[in-house]
């Protein structure tokens, strides 16, 4: 132990003229009389932070009294801290003799801890150990800190502790010597047999991996072994007994074996549970966690401690739950080597995130969080190993079975053909020639054996079959890869002639199912061993499956066409056709567009973008998912040509175009066909007929009027739209777009006069609206935490109105959100060569919105928004009818540049329309 030796009048004389030293015992005084044996000092103990880690015994003992504090929990655990903890307290022993006393500190995990004792105003014992000490400067032999005080009859002794580590804990007890010893003696007795245990698995497996030949033996050996390192390390036990004279190993074995146990369980699992199979996502998941665990394990090398070991920790829990996730896989799957590793690793799992919640100090120190993973991983390990030999067993009893399968197959024909050669060919022969599965065997040389069914030949169709190479008759034929073609012949090559073992371990990598032309066959694979459990030859039984294959695919298609089918009858009649009727007229001007373009052109590129883009909004609407998808793989690509105008190519988008409608005529067909509604609104009046009609009641006196009153509202009904029924499903979009974004549902305050719409009309304000809407929620209206930090609601708010004026239609459209951040269009459009920096005027900038291909949110594509395109859709479509689109500005722009706006939109009011009115 590193001891300042110094002279008591030495410290006498420095004491008095320094000024320091406790003249009076500190104010947690414990009474010897009263304390038990042990006595556990975690209450009413007084604490002192140094944050700056910079304090002597000289700084604290000069500091007020006021600077302690006077610890009142039951537990202390400071977790990862960056400054040292300062213990003071006193013990007054009121015998008529001396007592010896051991004062431990039971936390091995400490880089300092400097003890000071004190006689008055006297320094008696100063002592400095930890893990970062040589482990010989202890005076006890003792993987805690162990310091031996003896307080005078009659005498207060003052002591001081000084504690410096990257996670501190302070369980502090004061026993005497015999319940230290016999304390000790019981946990070397029941740590050692934890390790014996944890020791004999390790030799069982690796023992049994010499043997088997199983890879997870050996990685379940180095995993027991790196866990059993880390909790040697952690409980203190390796620094006392294997590294002493290393305190810097010392300090980082923790984290190196952390990151190794992290690593190698995970291989482990992937080995035991067998996830390349089961699950290919959860299987690059484990992987990328084994690939953090050895990572971590590097740079515990070279980071600090600390900080690493904090990584680690995270690393271990998040880890454990991708572990037990893969597990509940394999559960679902009846995995019996799961069940085992569900009650071991839970177990195990339950001491992890316990004793990682304690040293990250979420929850406090107690015996279980202490010694809970202990227990759970001994239980893991014998569990695990268990399940290791039930997974063996398991095996050969497979292996067993298959051998009696085939053994019972043959028993009939044997008991037959003992006596005869003949005899026995003729049988197998019949066999053969009527069975209705393809069945050959494989021999040494890979040669077909010639006995093989009729079938076979069916299925091949190839009757010269005896005797030629499968590989070159067979399976070269089908639509496996070369690597898979490679596989197959190695594993047929090294295990005929071979241990059945060979088999039986490589028989995953032979093809279940296969094509061949157009069937689809299901192969089955059994060696078939000697007396000498050497595989003889290989048998194959081929099942032609392609009729089931074409039911299972007309199973999948009527789910899809259901599943259609549900997405339609959810929207009306009228509103389905509309949808459709509008598709048609995009399909067709992009197909014509792109016919009479072979060459890149401006308009060309920004109408057929624009169709699309208008097109893909209305279809998400209705939740056409594999429309939407195939609208937006179109849209990439055009914005692909926007950027590179090289890209132009008539073959490609024509492609993309005959793509959508395909499955844009799924679609309707099943609406109009499958669902049977009408191809069109029922009408028996032409327009002019119409027209007449509506003149002539007009030109009614009132009184007759009154009489057709309810004749005329239906026939009003049945050719216009009134404009508040055309916004009810608008505004249900606009609810359903805020939750898919994970904004609260806008308010919307509309204000619609009675208004009635043309088909074309109401198709137009659709289309408009399904720009605007998706523009106001993903741009405008922020995400509500953020509305909430500058005082706004956090639900977003709509503001609309409709009415006609002298035969237009005004409507004016906004929200509440941040507005248009003109200072970043400028740049944009600046970047372009759309404008110079001397445009300053805020309506010019804000009109660029309107140019094809410029968003103040491109760097942020998405299926919703961000190509540039929605607002140059608004206003073409608009003025293809006839109206206007213009922005008017609310203020000035604020100090970031936003500045309020509103959409104000004309559109003519079609005549029958106005009549209808």
């Amino acid at each position: 132990m590193l001891k300042l030796k110094i002279t008591m009048g030495t410290l006498i004389l420095a004491s008095s003229c320094l000024g320091l030293g406790p003249e009076a015992p500190a104010r947690s005084l414990f009474n010897l009389m009263t304390m038990k044996d042990p006595h556990n000092f975690q209450e009413s103990i007084e604490l002192l932070e140094d944050s700056a880690e910079t304090y002597t015994i000289e700084d604290v003992l000069a500091l007020p009294e006021d600077a302690w504090r006077l610890n009142q929990k039951e537990s202390l655990n400071f977790g990862f801290v960056d400054k040292a903890i300062w213990v003071r307290f006193s013990i007054y022993n009121p015998n008529q003799e001396s007592v010896d006393r051991f004062l431990a500190l039971r936390y091995p995990q400490q880089n300092h801890v400097h003890f000071f004792e004190f006689d008055d105003n006297t320094l008696i014992q100063h002592d400095h150990i930890g893990d970062r000490v040589p482990f010989s400067e202890r005076d006890i032999n003792s993987r805690n800190y162990v310091f031996q005080v003896a307080i005078p009859a009659g005498k207060t002794r003052t002591y001081y502790l000084r504690l410096e580590g990257e996670t501190i804990q302070i369980p502090l007890q004061l026993s005497t010597r015999e319940y230290y010893l016999n304390r000790q003696e019981e946990e070397i007795l029941s740590w050692g047999l934890y390790f014996g245990i944890v020791t004999v698995m390790v030799l069982y497996n690796l023992i049994l991996s010499l043997k088997l030949k199983e890879r997870s033996y050996p990685l379940y050996s180095a995993y027991i072994t790196s866990y059993v390192l880390l909790q040697a390390s952690m409980s203190g036990f390796a620094y006392q007994h294997l590294w002493p004279r290393s305190p810097h190993w010392g300090n980082i074995s923790t984290a190196v074996f952390l990151g190794l146990t992290t690593a190698f369980l995970g291989l482990f699992i992937q080995s035991f549970l067998e996830t390349k199979q089961r699950n290919s996502l959860i299987d690059k998941i484990v992987m990328v966690t084994v690939g953090l665990g050895f990572l971590q394990c590097a740079l515990s090398f070279v980071v600090p401690f600390g900080n690493i070991v904090r990584v680690g920790i995270l690393l271990a829990m998040v880890a454990s739950l991708v572990y037990m996730t893969a597990t509940v896989f394999a559960l679902a799957q009846r995995s019996r080597s799961a069940q085992y590793f569900a009650l071991a690793f839970g177990l195990f799992l339950v001491g992890v995130l316990a004793y990682g919640a304690q040293s990250l100090g979420l929850v406090a120190v107690n015996s279980f969080t202490k010694n809970g993973v202990t227990l759970g991983s001994a239980a893991e390990v014998i569990l695990l190993s268990l399940a290791l030999g039930d997974k063996l067993d398991r095996r050969q009893k497979k292996a067993r079975r298959e051998i009696e399968f085939l053994n019972d197959s043959l028993k009939a024909t044997i008991s037959e053909i003992e006596q005869r050669v003949e005899e026995k060919t003729r049988h197998i022969a019949s066999v053969m020639n009527h069975i209705k599965q393809g069945i050959f065997t494989i021999l040494p040389g890979l040669q077909i054996e010639r006995y093989y069914s009729l079938h076979l030949a069916e299925i091949l169709e190839n009757k010269d079959i005896a005797g030629k190479n499968p590989m070159d008759l067979f399976f070269r034929k089908t639509d496996l890869s070369p690597d898979e073609l490679v596989t197959i012949e190695s594993v047929l090559i090294g295990s005929l002639g071979e241990s059945n073992l060979n088999f039986q371990m490589n028989e995953c990598h032979l093809p279940s199912n296969i094509k061949l032309n157009e069937k689809h066959l299901n192969l089955s694979w059994q060696s078939i061993d000697n007396e000498d459990e050497e595989t003889e030859k290989i048998m194959v039984v081929v099942r032609d499956i392609t009729e089931l294959r074409k039911l299972e695919e007309q199973s999948e298609e009527q789910k899809k066409e259901l599943k259609i089918i549900g997405t339609l009858i959810r929207a009306s009649t009228d509103r389905c056709h509309s949808f459709f009727t509008q598709g048609i007229r995009f399909l067709e001007q992009n197909l014509s567009t792109i016919a009479n373009h072979p060459t890149y052109n401006d308009s060309a590129l920004k109408s057929v973008f624009i169709n699309y883009h208008t097109f893909k909004a209305s279809a998400r609407d209705f939740d056409f998912k594999n429309l939407v998808n195939s609208l937006h793989q179109a849209e990439s690509l055009c914005s692909r040509i926007r950027d590179d105008r090289k890209l132009w190519n008539q073959t490609e988008m024509t492609r993309d175009l005959e793509q959508i409608k395909e499955i844009f005529s799924d679609y309707a067909r099943i609406n109009y066909e499958v669902l049977g509604r009408n191809m069109e609104r029922i009408a028996v009046f032409n327009k002019a007929s119409i027209e007449a009609g509506l003149q002539l009641f007009i030109e009614l006196d009132p009184s007759t009027r009154e009489k057709f009153k309810e004749l005329h509202s239906e026939f009003k009904q049945s050719y216009f739209d009134d404009a508040r029924d055309i916004f009810k499903p608008i505004w249900a979009q606009a609810r359903k777009l805020a939750r898919s974004l994970n904004k609260p549902e806008p308010e919307i305050h509309s204000e619609i006069e009675e208004v009635w719409l043309s088909d074309d009309t109401s198709m137009t304000i659709q289309s408009v609206f399904s720009h605007l809407i998706r523009n106001s929620l993903d741009h405008g209206i922020e995400p509500a935490d953020e509305r909430e930090s500058i005082g706004k609601a956090s639900q977003g708010q709509l503001f609309f109105s409709l009415k006609e004026v002298h035969g237009l239609i005004l409507i004016d459209f906004s929200d509440d959100g941040k507005g248009l951040n003109l200072r970043k269009i400028r740049d944009l459009a600046m970047k372009r060569g759309l404008c110079s920096s001397s445009l300053t005027d805020p309506y010019l900038i804000a009109e660029l919105i309107f140019v094809d291909g410029l968003s103040s949110n491109q760097d942020n594509v998405t299926e919703i928004s961000g190509r540039g395109v929605g607002m140059s859709a608004v206003r073409s479509i608009i003025e293809s009818q006839g109206g206007s689109c213009q922005i008017s500005l609310k203020g000035v722009p604020n100090e970031d540049g936003y500045v309020a706006f509103q959409f104000e939109i004309h559109l003519p009011q079609h005549r029958l329309s106005q009549m209808a009115a």
